[in-house]
């Protein structure tokens, strides 16, 4: 095959000489192409790569070069390059100095080749790079964005905060699907520049890193939350098991979440509407899942009075519960008593619209919601006369109502204080390792 002769000179040596197949070199308006044969010409280079290949096409050497000239004629082409670098044989400091000096570069096989330096041994050269690649000036969000599903996990961490570095809101979807990687540095980087970016589209996802088993991770979420001026979500929210919360709220009634596989359990609705929708916003945050399912543990107004908030899930209680929630009398007593309380929400207490359970159960009742079993015991009265408890026997997680509390006096107003010892004791003979307590 035919070939062209080829010289790449730097102002103290001669670097290149042999006869090849074709030159690739950064001409000041696009890359020029030199085969054997090429028309006369002499143009100015920009920084970028001079790429040598063989007669093959096979590709045998490649410099980086700062500028300079090139002269090509059908025999000849003579690279005159300011400075020239061979980046495979150059040593750290070299090295580093060679990439500081490209940062205007607009190549795409060179930002490629400068990306792949992210995931170098050398921190410093890293650190370089990514400052780099931030301050270019050109268009080079595609190859950042098409970096993020690359294998090594300091290219898809750095090319994340560098997208954010850059400003870059085009690319918020595809980072948050980082939020979910298997690495963890890897999300706290995309928790991290999501909060850079003020991507509020992204609230859900940031929410759900709270949540995450990783404390740097948690971290970076929790600081990114505060970047899109959002709020935590009402009270807190644990995590006992994959799909599993308990949604605690100092002092006020506590509640349970349960994730299926296309729907949401909540465990008692809450006090009044607005309790309720506060817990709705909250679930919004961790799943977008539609609400299925709502237990009442038991009749009292702080556990089912959120219930109207629900009108399209089955709520499920105990057959007594429902007996003292379409109770007249007993109603008007329990409304009384919150109107005449002067709490916050003794206003709101007058316009409930009490809804009780539209499906009952004397004894149990199993669920299999979420891949998980879940029993819904009745053990006996207690608090009321319709009190019941959520076992999750696999992970031995109870939701025990106000049957058990954490701190303070359970409330004995229409309690049967003479049959709950019993129903304790068999509540005692349940495995469990974990309770969820009304408070």
């Amino acid at each position: 095959m035919a070939t062209i002769s080829f010289d790449l000179v730097s102002p103290e040596n001669l670097i290149f000489n042999d006869e090849v197949g074709m030159i690739i070199v950064p001409g000041k308006d696009g890359d020029i192409g030199v085969l054997p044969g090429h028309s006369k010409l002499i143009s100015s280079l920009r920084s970028g790569r001079v790429m040598v290949y063989g007669e093959n096409k096979d590709l045998l050497k490649s410099f980086f070069v700062s500028g300079g000239f090139v002269e090509i004629n059908p025999q000849k082409c003579i690279v005159l390059g300011e400075e020239v670098q061979e980046m495979n044989s150059l040593d750290k400091n070299k090295k580093i100095i060679t990439i500081s000096k490209l940062g205007h570069i607009t190549d795409e096989k060179i930002i490629t080749e400068l990306i792949s330096f992210l995931d170098d041994d050398d921190i410093k050269i890293r650190g370089e790079v990514f400052s780099v690649l931030c301050l270019n000036e050109n268009d080079i969000s595609e190859k950042l964005v098409n970096s993020l599903s690359k294998t090594s996990k300091n290219i898809r961490a750095f090319c994340s905060l560098i997208l954010a570095n850059r400003n870059d809101k085009n690319a918020i979807t595809s980072i948050i699907k980082l939020t979910n990687d298997s690495n963890s540095i890897v999300r706290a980087c995309a928790f991290g520049a999501l909060g850079h970016l003020r991507a509020k589209t992204a609230s859900k996802e940031i929410h759900l890193g709270i949540f995450d088993s990783n404390v740097e991770v948690k971290k970076s979420a929790s600081y990114a939350l505060i970047l899109i001026n959002e709020e935590f979500l009402d009270g807190e929210i644990i995590e006992l098991e994959n799909g599993v919360y308990a949604r605690l709220h100092d002092g006020l009634t506590n509640a349970g979440i349960i994730i299926g596989d296309d729907s949401v359990m909540v465990i008692d609705s809450l006090r009044v509407p607005s309790f309720a929708r506060d817990l709705i916003q909250d679930i919004k945050h961790i799943t977008d899942k539609k609400i299925k399912f709502v237990i009442d543990t038991h009749a009292h107004w702080d556990h089912a009075w959120g219930n109207e908030e629900f009108p399209d899930a089955i709520i499920i209680g105990h057959e007594n519960c429902y007996n003292e929630m379409t109770d007249i009398e007993w109603n008007k007593q329990w409304r009384e008593k919150i109107i005449n309380s002067g709490d916050s929400w003794s206003e709101e207490a007058k316009l409930v619209q009490i809804t009780p359970p539209n499906q009952t159960f004397a004894k149990t009742m199993r669920l299999y919601f979420g891949g998980r079993e879940i029993i819904l015991r009745y053990l006996g009265k207690a608090h009321t006369s319709g009190d019941i408890f959520i076992h999750l026997p696999e992970s031995n997680i109870l939701f025990t109502g106000d049957v058990a509390q954490n701190e303070g006096m359970p409330f004995f107003g229409d309690s049967y204080p003479e049959e709950w010892p019993e129903t304790d004791d068999k509540l005692i003979n349940l495995t469990v390792d974990t309770f969820v307590a009304c408070l």
